[in-house]
C-alpha cells in the first residue's frame, strides 16, 4: 500500500541490496556486510548486467508515514520520474514533485556504467521541497542522451555508512561514436531506407536515432555509443524489416533489403490464434501476452458474441425463434453482408454467403490476429458503401516466408513496418457502412469530422492504448525486442471491451437558479471530453440515458414540474430500470423503416428518425424545472448518465444481460 501525506518537508530515500539469501538494508544506522559484487554479469551477454533485487525505502520525515517497495532496477528519466520495476505494481513512475509512486513489473538486464558517487536527480528538475537523500550511491543505468541515475552501494572497508546528501543534478555526457555504412535491396543501393540504431535489450529498446538513407544507399548514425555492439535496422515500404549488428564506430556497415510479395496468395492457409492440432504453429506461442488481451475482446468474439447471434438469428439467448429483430427473420434466404467484417476469413472463401449461424474452421474465431497482421493497405475511395473486406487489400505470402505487418519498423526477419497500423485508417473499413443509403456504422467518418484528426490523434491513440506492463511482444524463449512498455500496443481493444474509456468520456456539469415563482430551473451539461467520434458511437442500439433528480435540504425529492425527458427507448416497463418518462435525456441514433417501426434494424431499409448523439469535444444541454417548497432555502440537483449496449425492449425481447454502465455523475447544492 502506498501512503501520502500533505505538507512533508522532506524525503529521505535509502537503498539496499539483497543478494543470495541476505538483505542488506541502509537507514540511518551503519550497514555492515562484507565485501559482495553489487552487479553481476549475465553469462549469455556481453555488454549486459542483471541487477539482484533492491529494496527502496521511501521515509517521510518527521511523520510516521513509511513506504516500502522492492525494485528490480530504476531508472529516472528526464522529466523527473524515477521509473522502477516491481514484481506486483503497475506502470507509471516516480513524479517527486508530487510525491507519487508507481512502477513496472518485469526483470530486465542494465547496460553497465562506470561506478558514480553522488544521487541524480536529472537534468532540469524542479525541486520546490528540500529533498535529502541518504546513501552512497555507486553504480547506475545509462539513459539516452547520458543520464544517469545510481542504485548500487559503495562498498567502505566492509562497512556502509549513510551520507547525507542535498539533492544535486548531475548530467554526464557519455563518449559517443558514429556508424555509417550502406543499404541495398535487389535492385542496388536503396535510397529513403529508414535506418536506425536500437541501443542493446536495455528497458527503453530501440531509440529515436535514426536517418534516412541518400540516393546511392549510404547512411550515418550519430550519436551511438562508442566501442559497443551495436543493433541496427532497416526498412522501406515493400520490404521486410532487416538488421546487422556491427561494432561502433565503423564506416562499413552493410544491410541488404529483402522484398516481399509483391501479390496476394490467396491459397495461403490461416495461422490459428491458439492450437488447433500440436503439429501446427499458432500466435500464442510466441504472443502469449498479446493473444489473452485479444482472446477476451470484442475482435475474438467479433463473430460468437450473444448479441450478435441473437441479432442475427431473431432468437433470444436460449435459442427460441422469433424473439426480438433478426436479419434472419427479415431476409431467410440469404446470409447477409455480416460477415464482410464480423467473419472476415469466412467471408474471404464467400462473400455474402457466409451464414452467421453456421460459420466454418477459423470463419468462426471473428477478427483473427493473422488476418489484421496480413492487411497491407485500405481502399477508401468508397468510404461506406464497399466495407469490410471488399475495402482492404491483404497480402498473404507464399510458402517460402511468412509475412506480418506490424507497428514497429525495427522487427524481423519475418515482420515488417506498416504504417497504417498506426493510423485511423486501419479502421474505417469495418467502421464505416452505410446500409440502403444510410450511414449506420460511423465511427470513422465522424472522427474524420472531429478536431482530432487536426491534433493527429489516432483511434489507435485510446483504443490500442499500451498496458504499461508489457515490454516485449515476443518475450524469451522467443526473439522479441525489449521495449519501452508506453509503445507496444494492447490488444485489449478498450471500449467494449475495457469500459475504462466510458469513465472518462464525458464531463456532467450542473448550473440552478430559483425563480420568483418557487420553481427551481436547472440546466446540465453533458460535454463529449474525450471520445474520438460521436457520443455514443458504433451499433445504432447503443445508447446514453441522463437522469436528472432534484432534492429539498431534507433529502425529500423534488416534483417535476417539465423539461426533457427520456423517451420510450428508456424502458417502459414500470421498473426500476425503465427510465422513460423521467427527467432526462438518451443520446443515440434511432433509425425508423419503410413501416414506421422505431428503433428499426440497420439491414432493414431505414431512414434516420433522430440523432440526438454528441459530437466530439461537443455540448449537449437540457432543462429541467423542479417546484420548491417556499420555506427551501437551498436545493441539490444530481445527474447521472448511464450507457447501455442496446435498447432495453431489445434486451427484455431477447433475454440479454441489460448492464448499466454509470458512466460519470454529478451532484450539485444551491443554496438560495
Amino acid at each position: 500500500m502506498i501512503g501520502t501525506r500533505c505538507g512533508f518537508k522532506a524525503i529521505a530515500l535509502s537503498l539496499g541490496l539483497l543478494l543470495g539469501s541476505g538483505i542488506y538494508a541502509v537507514n540511518a544506522a551503519s550497514w555492515a556486510h562484507s565485501d559482495e559484487v553489487l552487479m553481476r554479469f549475465s553469462p549469455d551477454r556481453d555488454e549486459y548486467v542483471t541487477w539482484d533485487r533492491i529494496r527502496l525505502y521511501l521515509e517521510v520525515i518527521g511523520a510516521s508515514d513509511s513506504l516500502t517497495v522492492d525494485i528490480y532496477l530504476g531508472i529516472m528519466l528526464p522529466d523527473g520520474r524515477l521509473f522502477g520495476i516491481v514484481p506486483d505494481l503497475s506502470f507509471e513512475g516516480l513524479n517527486v514533485d508530487k510525491g507519487k509512486l508507481y512502477a513496472i513489473s518485469l526483470d530486465r538486464p542494465a547496460s553497465l556504467v562506470p561506478a558514480v558517487s553522488g544521487v541524480l536527480i536529472t537534468k532540469g528538475v524542479s525541486m520546490p521541497r528540500t529533498l535529502v537523500y541518504r546513501a552512497v550511491l555507486a553504480h547506475g543505468l545509462d539513459l539516452a542522451e547520458g543520464n544517469y541515475v545510481a542504485l548500487g552501494m559503495a562498498c567502505l572497508a566492509g562497512t556502509l555508512t549513510p551520507v547525507a546528501f542535498s539533492a544535486q543534478a548531475f548530467h554526464f555526457e557519455p563518449q559517443t561514436c558514429s556508424v555509417s555504412g550502406r543499404i541495398f535491396d535487389e535492385n542496388g543501393p536503396a535510397s529513403s531506407a529508414t535506418v536506425r540504431s536500437a541501443k542493446g535489450a536495455g528497458l527503453l529498446g530501440a531509440t529515436a536515432n535514426e536517418v534516412l538513407s541518400d540516393s546511392e544507399g549510404n547512411f550515418c548514425l550519430e550519436g551511438v555509443p562508442c566501442d559497443k555492439k551495436v543493433r541496427i535496422c532497416g526498412w522501406k515500404p515493400g520490404y521486410y524489416c532487416q538488421y546487422a549488428k556491427v561494432r561502433s564506430p565503423t564506416t562499413s556497415a552493410v544491410m541488404v533489403l529483402e522484398p516481399i510479395t509483391p501479390v496476394d496468395n490467396e491459397e495461403y492457409e490461416w495461422l490459428a490464434p491458439d492450437p488447433i492440432s500440436l503439429d501446427e504453429h499458432f500466435c500464442v506461442q510466441c504472443h502469449a501476452a498479446a493473444h489473452e488481451q485479444w482472446a477476451n475482446n470484442f475482435h475474438a468474439q467479433a463473430a460468437s458474441n450473444i448479441l450478435v447471434q441473437t441479432m442475427y438469428a431473431g432468437c433470444d439467448v436460449h435459442g427460441n425463434p422469433n424473439r426480438g429483430p433478426g436479419y434472419k427473420l427479415d431476409f431467410p434466404n440469404t446470409a447477409g453482408s455480416c460477415a464482410l467484417c464480423h467473419a472476415p476469413v469466412a467471408a474471404l472463401e464467400s462473400p455474402y454467403n457466409s451464414d452467421m449461424s453456421d460459420l466454418p474452421g477459423l470463419g468462426a474465431r471473428g477478427v483473427i490476429c493473422d488476418f489484421c497482421h496480413k492487411i497491407a493497405d485500405v481502399d477508401l475511395s468508397n468510404l461506406g458503401t464497399v466495407y469490410g473486406i471488399n475495402a482492404i487489400e491483404l497480402r498473404r505470402p507464399f510458402p517460402d516466408r511468412q509475412l506480418w505487418f506490424g507497428p514497429f519498423n525495427d522487427s524481423g526477419p519475418l515482420d515488417t513496418f506498416n504504417p497504417l497500423m498506426e493510423k485511423s485508417e486501419l479502421c474505417a473499413p469495418c467502421h464505416a457502412c452505410d446500409f440502403w443509403g444510410v450511414p449506420v456504422y460511423t465511427s470513422f467518418p465522424e472522427w474524420e469530422a472531429s478536431p482530432y484528426k487536426e491534433m493527429g490523434m489516432q483511434c489507435q491513440a485510446c483504443h490500442y492504448r499500451p498496458d504499461g506492463v508489457t515490454t516485449n511482444v515476443a518475450p524469451p524463449p522467443n526473439k522479441g525486442r525489449e521495449r519501452d512498455p508506453g509503445t507496444i500496443p494492447s490488444h485489449m481493444i478498450m471500449g467494449e471491451d475495457n469500459l475504462s474509456l466510458h469513465y472518462q468520456a464525458a464531463n456532467l456539469s450542473i448550473t440552478a437558479s430559483r425563480e420568483a415563482d418557487d420553481r427551481l430551473v436547472a440546466t446540465v451539461e453533458v460535454f463529449n471530453a474525450f471520445a474520438g467520434h460521436d457520443l455514443p458511437t458504433g451499433r445504432p442500439i447503443r445508447n446514453i440515458i441522463l437522469l436528472v433528480s432534484a432534492f429539498d435540504g431534507e433529502g425529500d425529492e423534488l416534483e417535476f414540474l417539465g423539461g426533457d425527458t427520456v423517451p420510450r427507448y428508456g424502458g417502459t416497463g414500470g421498473g426500476p430500470r425503465d427510465f422513460a418518462g423521467r427527467p432526462g435525456k438518451m443520446f443515440a441514433k434511432i433509425l425508423v423503416d419503410m413501416m414506421g417501426n422505431h428503433p428499426a434494424p440497420s439491414w432493414r431499409q431505414t431512414m434516420i428518425l433522430s440523432d440526438t448523439r454528441i459530437p466530439a469535444l461537443g455540448s449537449d444541454f437540457s432543462s429541467y424545472e423542479f417546484r420548491l417548497p417556499k420555506s427551501a432555502t437551498c436545493a441539490t440537483v444530481e445527474a447521472r448518465l448511464i450507457y447501455r449496449r442496446v435498447f432495453k425492449e431489445i434486451a427484455d425481447e431477447k433475454g440479454l444481460p441489460l448492464d448499466d454502465v454509470l458512466m460519470t455523475s454529478e451532484s450539485e447544492t444551491f443554496h438560495f
